[in-house]
């Protein structure tokens, strides 16, 4: 058998080679065992996936957004118990205390942008 999957490690290995899918199990292993909360879990997205790619007045905003607005209300839930009730809570939250409509829009923006990764770093159906 050329590519031999051992279950034991999550490995996938070619000629007795770790490939780059038996890493990427790993590692997607090693995260699903972080328990991280989404205030954890979100500054290493804003760290990894848009301070790159964002301008400095832009990054900024997304950082505000996710203190002045999420972090009070989902910030110590665990990511992976993060449920669509919650958000929904936030949103109606923030509404009743007559913040605009942009600026619930920016916060739910963020909470989503940030599952989403979550989702495509942990490659589960997870989706709150």
């Amino acid at each position: 058998m050329p590519y031999p999957i051992t279950d034991s490690n999550w490995s996938v290995q070619v000629d007795n080679k770790p490939t780059f899918f038996g890493v990427l199990w790993k590692y997607f292993d090693e995260i699903a065992k972080e328990n991280k909360t989404f205030r954890q879990f979100s500054e290493e997205w804003l760290t990894v996936v848009l301070k790159p790619k964002l301008k400095p007045t832009s990054f900024g905003r997304k950082v505000c957004t996710l203190e002045n607005q999420v972090y009070k209300h989902i910030g110590a839930v665990p990511i992976d118990k993060l449920t669509h009730s919650q958000i929904q809570k936030m949103v109606n939250d923030l509404s009743a205390i007559g913040l605009s409509y942009s600026t619930v829009k920016k916060a739910y923006e963020s909470v989503s942008a940030c599952v989403r990764y979550y989702r495509i770093k942990t490659s589960t159906s997870f989706n709150p």
